[in-house]
């Protein structure tokens, strides 16, 4: 025969009780966070819609700023090799002159009509 144990009759009653109670709280949880990613998705999807054209404006000015940045590196580019191709013309001549000038001295000195002057 057959006699239930009053112990393990309650042990298995609080389990169970505890067992569906979590089960429970574990659908509800579950909700909540489906609930939670369902709100965060629309309220995402709201502020996108509501934000693309300031965002689309944004990336139109920087595409803007990125050509204007190129055009100005061209232009400095440019004009940095005229500049040092002026430079080149201007150290070529100043480089003849020192070169006459250099050339009159040596002549000067060899052919002995320099007088050296001293002041002391």
């Amino acid at each position: 025969m057959y006699i239930p144990c009053v112990y393990c009759s309650t042990v298995q009653a609080v389990y169970f009780a505890n067992t569906a109670a979590m089960q429970v709280t574990t659908t509800i949880i579950a909700s909540f966070a489906n609930l939670k990613t369902e709100g965060v998705r629309k309220i995402t999807t709201d502020l996108r819609g509501k934000l693309r054209p300031q965002v689309e404006n944004i990336h139109s000015c920087a595409n803007n700023v990125k050509k204007v940045i190129k055009l100005a590196k061209v232009t400095t580019d440019r004009k940095e090799q005229e500049f040092q191709e002026q430079e080149r013309k201007l150290v070529a001549k100043h480089r003849k002159r020192l070169s006459i000038f250099a050339s009159r001295c040596q002549k000067v000195l060899e052919s002995g009509k320099y007088k050296e002057t001293r002041s002391f």
